[in-house]
Formats: C-alpha cells, sequence, structure tokens
C-alpha cells in the first residue's frame, strides 16, 4: 500500500509521508491485533461453555420401539465420541416437563425413532416440537425403522391431534397448527434406515 502511495506522493513533504505511513502501519497492526484476539475469545468461551450432559435424547413410540431403542443406546454407549449420557424415556420415567427441559437445556443430539406411529403419541408431540423450538443449537437425526411411513403434506394438513389427551398439548402451549408446523419440519430430517435384519 505505502509503496503505491509513493507513487503519487511525489508533492508531499517526506515529514507528512512519513507520518502518513507510521499511520497506515498502526491501523494494520491494531487490525491484526484485534483478529487475533477475536479467535483466542471464541476459543476460549468454547472451551469454557459449560459441557451438555445430555450427549444424545432418544425420542420414540414405547409400544413399537422399545428394543430398538435399547439396541440404540447400547450402541452409543460404546462409541467413543458419546462422551455424556444416552436417554432413554423408559430408564428415568421423568415427569413431561422436565423432559422438555432436558431436550431444550442439557441435551446435544436428538435422535427419532420413526415408526408409523409416532405422530400419535402424545409425549413424541410434546419432545419433538420442544426439539423443533431450538433447532439452531440441537442436531437431529431420524432413524427408520421397519414400517415407517415418511409424512406428506396431505397427513398433515387434516392432522387434528391425539384423540387422548389434548389438555397435555395445551398444558406446554402447543395446537394443532404448532405440531403441524413441527411436522413440516419433520421432513427435512437428515435420516438413516435401520436394517431389518437389527430388529428381527
Amino acid at each position: 500500500v505505502l509503496c503505491m502511495a509513493a507513487g503519487f506522493a511525489e508533492d508531499i513533504p517526506p515529514r507528512q509521508f512519513a507520518q502518513f505511513a507510521a499511520a497506515v502501519v498502526l491501523v494494520m497492526f491494531l487490525a491484526l491485533l484485534g483478529t487475533i484476539a477475536t479467535v483466542i475469545i471464541s476459543w476460549a468461551m468454547r472451551r469454557l461453555r459449560p459441557r451438555k450432559p445430555v450427549s444424545v435424547y432418544i425420542c420414540q413410540h414405547h409400544a413399537s420401539s422399545s428394543a430398538a431403542a435399547r439396541l440404540v443406546k447400547t450402541h452409543m454407549c460404546d462409541m467413543s465420541t458419546i462422551t455424556g449420557t444416552v436417554h432413554v424415556h423408559a430408564d428415568e420415567l421423568l415427569p413431561l416437563v422436565q423432559c422438555v427441559h432436558r431436550i431444550k437445556e442439557d441435551t446435544v443430539n436428538f435422535v427419532v425413532l420413526g415408526t408409523q406411529h409416532l405422530w400419535m403419541r402424545t409425549q413424541c408431540l410434546v419432545e419433538i416440537t420442544a426439539a423443533f423450538s431450538c433447532r439452531t443449537t440441537l442436531a437431529v437425526v431420524q432413524v427408520r425403522l421397519p414400517g415407517f411411513v415418511p409424512l406428506h403434506d396431505v397427513e398433515i394438513d387434516s392432522f387434528d391431534g391425539p384423540s387422548t389427551e389434548a389438555d397435555v398439548l395445551t398444558q406446554f402451549g402447543l395446537d394443532t397448527d404448532a405440531v403441524k408446523e413441527t411436522m413440516r419440519w419433520a421432513k427435512d430430517w437428515n435420516s438413516l434406515d435401520m436394517p431389518q435384519e437389527v430388529t428381527n
């Protein structure tokens, strides 16, 4: 920059040009220091941020995927990259309010076991909607079990909620429109299929 400026500085006194050059160098040096400081602070904040205790929260329809949930949990507990706990609801039977808090505040990865009747269980609706509310900070993946039927727009538009426990949805400030929005989001989940041989 200084070399380029020197070509147009024939009529500028040497003292003024030296001051200009010193100012340019100072600004560039301060910008470099600012960049380095930003990188260091970002790294320190990531290191010092409390680690969430739940590495994986498994959302499942108990009647149709309990064995699969156990299998997935066993496999994940053996993975070296899983440093926290793997939550399966049947292990602790927490109240739904605590489950929602755990998903929003304590969970890194949210795994949904996709089964035919997943969206007909109130617990699953509330858990998945909680995950939807913090989708920017929560990694979500769906494991599709045999018999899983993907969501379609017609099914979503006609959805009117589970036939029982509608008051539970109301308790969490949910209505059918909120659930439908969550279901549309679910269509774009990253998904993988569980082999038929594993579930036999």
